[in-house]
């Protein structure tokens, strides 16, 4: 998959609507591919330049990362997908 913007900068790059379409869509491609399913976000549309990010959507993200992790790991064509706590550049998002 290619994403709109290739780099991130920790920092500089705002984040825009697309950025978590894309991540969804990889997301849910590879749960296709674990046998799950597309995964029901809280907020399933995200329409730019009108809805603020939340911190909502990252966590619907990783849970929905963390259902197809659990118990294997998928290897496409050889390589193994993650997507962690570390693409937000710090540490696990705090709950509550």
């Amino acid at each position: 998959m290619v994403f709109t913007d290739a780099t991130l900068v920790v920092q500089s790059t705002r984040i825009k609507a697309v950025h978590l379409t894309q991540l969804r869509t990889a997301v849910d491609a590879v749960r296709v591919l674990a046998g799950l399913g597309g995964y029901g976000y809280s907020d399933p549309t995200i329409t730019a330049l009108s809805t603020p990010v939340r911190r909502a959507h990252i966590i619907d993200l990783l849970a929905a990362k963390r259902n197809y992790v659990q118990g294997y790991e998928l290897h496409p064509r050889g390589a193994v997908f993650r997507l962690d706590y570390a693409w937000l550049g710090e540490g696990a998002p705090r709950r509550g």
